[in-house]
């Protein structure tokens, strides 16, 4: 009983009751049903997955053949659909649209016969819209891509401005807080220390002008180092007393650092001073480590609720043992320990650009040939040849993320790569902010004029050295040019005040976002065509160009409802990236992200969580009232997320180039990807607005982060993408970008209905046939939803096929393109029986055949109370090759042998290509879909037409 219960509660987290029925309401309607009166498993559905207009076109050839089969395209009541995918499957749930709109008074049948009419010819207005229009990105040529190349390079400018501004701004405050540190320490009376130790630490070496912030990361060494002992000062047995070996050898080295600090100055005399000198070495060796010795102790007692960490009973009165206190304050320890060593090296680094970025600006203002300034003249060049690197050879990569071993060391040559252009960004930046600092003077020193600076500048040799001798020291003062400081601050303050108000008059541009990627442009190209296609308007010989907004193309998400006129509920499939370990534990964290669908019944979100749309889509509600552990949405509350049109969830979806990849997702690709503004994805205004205390999280850096987003949100919003820091679902703004990202099949979400009828269009990039995406599908359906995807062996296929079908189906191996052999049965040793008494070997070629079209898979779904079936069959269709084909699709293989798995960075089909990807999917579709007479359910007699028909 109590399993029951359970698997009860699994079934309502994992498809719960509301959803379900606002489902079956619209399958209802798309039936023209008044009642739902048929089988819970009379349900059917249509995956179409990712592949840009590759899957599109074969996807559309594929829909055509069932068109042509009366009456078989109405028998689909899901189409699930991802990316490229998502193009066709929008273009038939807006005709379904139109077409019921212009006929108001017709039958869902006869809407269904209607569009089936206008798909079957491949010459009617719709397809040949397609056809002409299959450069979506750049359908007119020449002057379409002049265009785009200005919006391109507009937008480009724009992005890297504002974070140019931000990003200087910092650089400024740095030089302000310098000015500041340096005049503390003089108004205190320890300018000494300025002048002295600290000048001695920050004085030139070399070619490199050191900045005073290179003294912050070795202080905070030296708090490592504190830290360090600190953990072995810790009591094994009592958190309250010291380790005494610890502490003894802890006393030894203070006696051993004043004994070596004596005996290296001939000054000190035996008696008091040497015991001063010897209380001080103790003391700087000592007192730390005990220190936060003790602030361990402090914050392990305040966790536990101990009121006084000396006493013995109120320790014994807390609960928690002596092992576990001792064990929490090493925890502190070690923690503070891996806190400051980041924060060292994060400090390292800032202080490493600043010193190289005031050197080359020293550097450049000193420079009499020209040389410098020659080379960096060529930085717009070089970032323009790394922008092509990025295009033709990192892009594919990203295209094809799940691929990414496919070219041995590029993701490494990516992350160089990034890393080469961020440092001298940065440092172009630091150098840019000592120029206005030094108001564009050549920088010198109290004791030198400017041409001793450039010697010290460019020829720091050893005669330099003992000409200037002690003199070398730079300024105590800031570095200014010539005496006026006053002036250096005054331009440093102005320059300061200017980048904040430029930077926060951004405050609340979200739309800067999203309007400042490729994303509006990108959807805006999907909905002229694809959408377009679907429009009337179109159709007629006066139609405006396709360059041309036509009103009324696009439309609202919450119109899009092709099921009232007998087309299929359609789901939209996205992914939200979260690459920072969240508290909303939705995924696993190799994920790096979550699915996503978007649908006319509401949203779901990974694998429990889900709201229904009210006010006509413009709020949702979650369909529990109560909370259960975390919530995405929150429990008995309605919210107003951003409501966005047909044409943005279509390019959401496909938002293959973006500077989130969902699992792939990494701090290189990003960083180029942003640098160039390659960013398709979108941020999207959840409106699920969580409690401070739960989304702010203790800290120096989380606070600091947490205030930068308070005041400049749209910039720290478009770091986190350079940067590849994404926060989930934890805060109100998610990034979205390709439901490939999470999974590319488009089963996902029909595995979650546990439907028994479901159609794959695998249409993918797969040149070597692994079926990654396939097997990703099969992983998350058993993590998921603890369901098992089975694909039938060739014996299996034997028993169950329709003989005149069993050539064009195979087993997975069977779908790969390759020389294959027969070998004798008895050779072989295996579970599988092989197929006719022998078996195929491959020898992986892209220029030879495959072997079938299609699998089949059992769909074994778990054990749930109710009378849902428990399995089901998956028909599993690729795009393959059998020599079958007709002739232009195998000379265009000939001439391109990649066809039918063209890379998905190719975008631009031309018309050949763009024929033979449909009619290779119709010509699949025309022999896996073919009735026969005498088809059934008994042995050797199931065929697709059949099964998906219900007859």
């Amino acid at each position: 009983m109590a399993d029951e219960v359970a698997s009860k509660e699994q079934a309502q987290d994992l498809y719960p009751e509301a959803l379900r029925k606002r489902e079956e309401g619209a399958l209802a309607r798309r039936r023209g049903m008044r009642d739902r009166t048929w089988p819970v498993d009379d349900v059917a559905g249509l995956a179409l997955s990712g592949g840009g207009v590759r899957s599109a076109t074969f996807s559309l050839g594929l829909l055509q053949s069932m068109a042509s089969r009366t009456g078989l395209l109405g028998k689909l009541d899901f189409l699930s659909t991802v990316s490229g995918g998502g193009y066709t499957g929008a273009f038939l749930g807006r005709l379904f649209c139109s077409l019921g709109t212009e006929n108001p008074a017709a039958a869902p049948g006869d809407i269904q016969r209607e569009v089936e009419q206008k798909l079957e010819n491949s010459e009617s207005a719709p397809v040949a819209w397609l056809r002409k229009h299959a450069r979506y990105l750049n359908p007119s040529r020449a002057g379409d891509t002049h265009f785009l190349a200005a919006v391109l390079l507009r937008n480009w400018l724009t992005t890297n401005a504002v974070i140019a501004v931000f990003l200087l701004m910092g650089c400024l405050a740095s030089h302000a807080l310098r000015f500041a540190f340096s005049g503390f320490l003089k108004a205190i009376g320890l300018g000494f220390v300025w002048h002295g130790p600290l000048g001695d630490l920050v004085a030139m070496s070399g070619p490199i002008w050191w900045s005073p912030w290179m003294v912050l990361p070795l202080a905070g060494s030296v708090l490592a180092v504190s830290l360090g002992i600190s953990y072995w000062l810790v009591h094994s047995e009592d958190f309250s007393k010291l380790n005494p070996a610890s502490a003894s050898i802890l006393g030894c080295l203070g006696v051993a650092a004043a004994g070596a600090y004596a005996g290296t100055h001939r000054g000190v005399e035996v008696g008091a001073n040497l015991m001063a000198v010897a209380l001080a070495c103790s003391v700087f060796v000592v007192v730390p480590p005990v220190t936060l010795w003790r602030m361990a102790r402090k914050a392990t007692a305040r966790k536990f609720n101990i009121a006084d960490a000396d006493d013995p009973e109120a320790v014994a009165a807390a609960g928690p043992s002596q092992t576990h206190l001792v064990i929490e304050m090493r925890r502190w320890a070690s923690e503070s320990l891996a806190t400051t060593l980041v924060l060292c090296a994060g400090l390292g680094v800032l202080g490493a650009i600043d010193s190289f970025g005031q050197t080359a600006y020293a550097m450049l203002s000193t420079a009499e040939d020209g040389g410098w300034q020659l080379k960096v003249s060529m930085l717009p060049s070089l970032m323009v040849l790394l922008g092509w690197f990025l295009q033709q050879r990192v892009g594919a990569n990203i295209a094809r993320p799940s691929q990414a071993q496919a070219v041995p060391g590029l993701g490494l040559l990516a992350s160089a790569g990034a890393l080469v252009l961020a440092l001298t960004l940065a440092v172009t930046l630091s150098a840019i902010s000592h120029g206005i600092t030094f108001v564009g003077c050549v920088p010198a020193f109290e004791a030198f004029d400017a041409a001793e600076c450039r010697k010290l500048v460019f020829r720091p040799g050893a005669q330099a050295l003992d000409r200037i001798g002690i003199e070398l020291r730079s300024n105590p003062d800031y570095l200014r040019p010539g005496k006026d400081q006053a002036r250096s601050l005054g331009w440093t303050l102005g320059a300061i005040l200017l980048a904040l108000a430029l930077s926060y008059s951004m405050h609340g541009a979200w739309l800067f976002l999203n309007s400042s990627s490729l994303h509006y442009i990108y959807s805006a190209r999907l909905a002229r065509t694809y959408l377009g296609a679907a429009n009337p308007k179109r159709w007629k010989p006066e139609a405006a160009s396709v360059q041309d907004v036509e009103p009324g193309e696009d439309m609202p998400m919450a119109d899009y409802r092709p099921y009232d006129y007998g087309g299929p509920i359609h789901l939209f499939n996205t992914t939200i990236n979260e690459t920072i370990d969240g508290r909303s534990q939705l995924t696993n964290r190799d994920r790096q992200g979550v699915g996503m669908a978007i649908g006319p019944a509401g949203l779901t979100v990974g694998r429990r969580n889900h709201a229904l749309w009210e006010n006509g889509g413009s709020k949702v509600r979650s369909v529990r009232e109560t909370a259960k552990g975390f919530e995405v949405f929150p429990a008995g509350k309605s919210i107003s997320p951003d409501s966005l049109p047909l044409s943005q969830w279509v390019g959401i979806s496909g938002a293959a180039f973006s500077t989130g990849l969902g699992a792939q997702t990494s701090p290189g690709y990003a960083f180029l990807c942003g640098a160039f503004n390659v960013r398709m994805g979108c941020w999207w205004n959840s409106d699920v607005d969580r409690p401070e205390a739960y989304t702010r999280r203790a800290g120096l850096l989380s606070n600091m982060s947490w205030l930068l987003n308070g005041m400049f949100p749209i910039q720290m919003h478009m770091l986190d993408e350079w940067t590849a820091r994404f926060h989930g679902v934890e805060r109100p703004m998610w990034y979205l970008s390709d439901g490939g990202h999470f999974e590319n099949m488009g089963g996902y979400e029909l595995i979650r209905r546990r439907l028994t009828r479901i159609v794959l269009c695998d249409a993918e990039e797969d040149p070597d046939y692994s079926m990654e995406g396939m097997a990703n599908l099969v992983r998350k359906a058993r993590i998921d939803f603890g369901t098992n995807i089975e694909f039938m062996s060739a014996a299996e296929l034997d028993d169950i096929l329709h003989p005149q079908l069993r050539p064009s189906f195979g087993e997975l191996q069977a779908l790969r393109r390759g020389a294959w052999h027969l070998e004798p049965a008895e050779s072989f040793e295996g579970p599988v029986r092989p197929r006719r008494g022998q078996r195929s070997v491959l020898e992986p070629s892209r220029r030879r055949f495959s072997l079938a079209h299609a699998a089949l898979a059992r769909v074994v779904y778990p054990e749930q109370p109710g009378p849902r079936r428990r399995e089901g069959l998956l028909l599993y269709v690729k795009p393959t090759l059998v020599g079958q084909e007709p002739l232009d699709l195998l000379q265009y293989h000939q001439a391109h042998p990649a066809f039918p798995q063209e890379p998905t960075l190719d975008q631009f089909f031309d018309e050949a290509q763009w024929e033979c990807y449909r009619k290779l999917g119709q010509h699949i579709g025309m022999k896996l879909f073919e009735p026969i007479d005498g088809a059934g359910t008994g042995p050797r007699t199931w065929t697709p037409y059949a099964w998906l028909s219900g007859s």
